[in-house]
């Protein structure tokens, strides 16, 4: 039997064919090691971001709190200023109810 040799044209197209695809599997892979690089940066600058985002609604929150806590004590001196002001109208009252009397007895 007779071996068929492989014409020279044809395996010098195979092996450019290959070089070929070789060379676009490179491209393809240097650019999505590009994208991934791109990506990255973007992610990074996200992640720091929410980072920021997180740090000022914890400040955010404990501003709120604190204006809660505020709030509340200056709704309690309110109650206790009403009532100062109820025990002045009644130590107003009695001081006239004293003066009457004490004209009286003059």
């Amino acid at each position: 039997m007779e071996s068929e040799s492989v014409p020279k044209s044809f395996v010098r197209e195979f092996l450019r064919a290959t070089r070929m695809e070789c060379l676009e599997s490179n491209l393809n892979l240097e650019l999505i090691g590009k994208m991934n690089d791109i990506a990255n940066g973007k992610y990074k600058g996200l992640i720091e971001d929410v980072e920021n985002i997180e740090e000022n609604l914890k400040s955010v929150i404990n501003e709120y709190q604190l204006s809660e806590e505020v709030v509340k004590e200056i709704e309690g001196l309110k109650d206790v200023l009403d009532q100062l002001e109820s025990s002045v109208d009644f130590l107003e009252e009695m001081t006239t109810r004293i003066e009457t009397k004490v004209k009286t007895l003059a």
